[in-house]
């Protein structure tokens, strides 16, 4: 299909986005591993497999596409050996079984190389930390109990929103904010290099309905993250710092688009969500 530039939310748009992704890492590994098996003069067979599932259309984590990005960067950096290193761990990355949306806690995740590669990927701005810590004990398991419980209400009221999020996201990874590292708390976050991840604070979403907002926000990054795939959002240049309504700090024009788009998709999703609220009690 044409991917479209509807405001609305599209299951069907959204699966062709995660599609594309898919098959571009595929498409890219592949020139990726040639190139390098060449060099270390053997065949990577595991990756070879990575990229005809891939292309079948099986789907892999988050971490496969935070691996890929590390490795093309090792072999710019001319580290060939690193690079080798991370072909081996890509090599046993497991294909996610059936389509059923992962929740876990950053401690959940069983993998403590994935854990700091998510901590890493989502720590890139070199001028504001974003540390990211996993909730403890059994907090952990009460988060994801939460969570839940708000993707279940989302289905009931807005199923349209939760198609979407569910054909863009694979893995939603709670996570709590390292205040006195960052110097501030923050809701949640995404990044271009974690395809199909999304991570959520959710000590700052108590209920149901936080989380139904939580997950438009957040969501909808993951969106606009897949709309950039053949060009950029905007044109101007990143060191082009611009003043915006919603923060006090001027900001790149990229960052004032994703923060203009998703307040206008958290306040449909709201919307949306009230006017249901009111009809199922008038009936």
């Amino acid at each position: 299909m044409t991917i479209h530039f509807s405001f609305l939310p599209d299951p069907i748009r959204a699966r062709a986005i995660d599609s594309r992704m898919r098959q571009g890492l595929a498409d890219s590994l592949n020139y990726v591993s040639g190139e390098l098996g060449k060099q270390v003069g053997k065949s990577l067979d595991g990756v070879d497999e990575l990229v005809a599932a891939t292309s079948r259309g099986a789907v892999y984590p988050p971490s496969t596409f935070g691996l890929y990005y590390e490795i093309v960067s090792a072999v710019m950096e001319d580290g060939h050996q690193a690079a080798e290193t991370l072909i081996n761990e890509l090599q046993s990355e497991r294909k996610l079984d059936g389509n059923e949306l992962n929740v876990t806690t950053l401690g959940g995740i069983e993998s403590i190389s994935v854990q700091k590669r998510y901590q890493r990927l989502m720590d890139t701005d070199p001028n504001t930390p974003f540390t990211i810590l996993s909730p403890a004990g059994e907090e952990a398991d009460d988060l994801v109990s939460q969570f839940k419980s708000g993707h279940r209400r989302l289905r009931e009221t807005i199923p349209v929103l939760a198609d979407e999020f569910e054909s863009l996201v694979k893995e939603v990874v709670l996570v709590v904010g390292d205040v006195e590292s960052n110097g501030y708390d923050f809701a949640g976050g995404s990044s271009y290099m974690l395809w199909g991840a999304l991570f959520i604070n959710a000590e700052r979403h108590k209920s149901d309905v936080a989380l139904i907002e939580a997950i438009a926000h957040e969501s909808a990054h993951s969106f606009l993250f897949g709309m950039t795939y053949d060009e950029p959002l905007v044109l101007n240049a990143d060191d082009e710092l611009l003043q915006s309504p919603l923060r006090d700090d001027p900001r790149p024009m990229d960052g004032i688009y994703h923060a203009t788009f998703v307040l206008a998709r958290m306040h449909w999703a709201m919307s949306a969500y009230s006017g249901r609220r009111r009809h199922k009690r008038s009936r």
